[in-house]
């Protein structure tokens, strides 16, 4: 990967970028106010926009909807069949990640994902302003951009990509994979490669970093209420003791006669 890859920005920054340089100044400095002031709720997807409402100075919240231009049906097939090939290219944007993620897919499909077009965007409020886009359509998108930030595949969601359909297809075609050769997965029953002369044998409760171990195990708690951070936490423990037990029995077995 080359050093300029590294430097690229997210789809969720350079997605802020757009909404900027199409604003006009004012309006974008209020949309920014509302969004910190937290006057963005109930954001969601439908089809190809980005909906949500937004409270301003009437008495009820104005309704939002940021339009997205789709891809083409071949930009979609060429973005499939790359994913078909390479699933890591779809599976590393259901996460915050840094920007070469995102980048590696339009790389890899040579589709612009985040393209520079002027009608990238189109902008809807039900507030009298007829400005597109209005601060309230300002605000909804940046909270889709930070979204977006988040997990980048909901840009590709946003652009018509059929996002189910192909981790559908990608989950299938991996169970026909574990059911037609098991033995692809798993050392036949008995065999267990020799370990090179001079090379020894750990579980992995005991060569891993068990703060890494854990990390691997926990769920995503910044996203639980802290309630619910201490049961996590005792199913962590849980699963490390149960990969002890597990190890222990593979690396330590009993001796014959017991």
């Amino acid at each position: 990967m080359s050093d300029l890859r590294l430097r690229l920005p997210p789809w969720g920054a350079l997605l802020a970028r757009r909404v900027q340089l199409g604003s006009e100044h004012g309006r974008y400095q209020r949309g920014t106010g509302l969004l910190r002031a937290g006057a963005v709720t109930d954001v969601r997807t439908v089809g190809g926009s980005l909906v949500g409402s937004v409270r301003g100075s009437a008495d009820v919240p104005y309704q939002v909807a940021m339009a997205v231009l789709p891809l083409t049906e071949a930009q979609v097939q060429r973005v499939a069949d790359a994913v078909a090939v390479e699933p890591s290219l779809l599976l590393d944007l259901f996460g915050r990640q840094d920007a070469a993620a995102a980048h590696a897919l339009s790389a890899g499909t040579g589709v612009e994902l985040l393209p520079a077009e002027r009608n990238l965007l189109h902008f809807a409020c039900t507030c009298p302003d007829p400005q597109e886009p209005c601060k309230h359509a300002v605000a909804l998108a940046l909270a889709g951009a930070d979204l977006v930030l988040d997990t980048p595949a909901l840009w590709l969601l946003l652009r018509g990509f059929p996002l189910e359909e192909v981790a559908g297809d990608l989950l299938a075609e991996e169970d026909v994979a574990l059911e037609g050769d098991p033995d692809a997965y798993f050392s036949p029953a008995g065999e267990v490669p020799a370990l090179r002369t001079g090379a020894s044998a750990r579980t992995g409760v005991e060569a891993r970093d068990a703060d890494l171990l854990r990390a691997v195990l926990r769920p995503d708690l910044p996203r639980l209420p802290r309630t619910s951070r201490a049961s996590v936490e005792a199913r962590v423990d849980a699963a490390v003791d149960a990969l002890r037990v597990l190890y222990d029995a593979v690396v330590r077995p009993d001796p014959p006669g017991r």
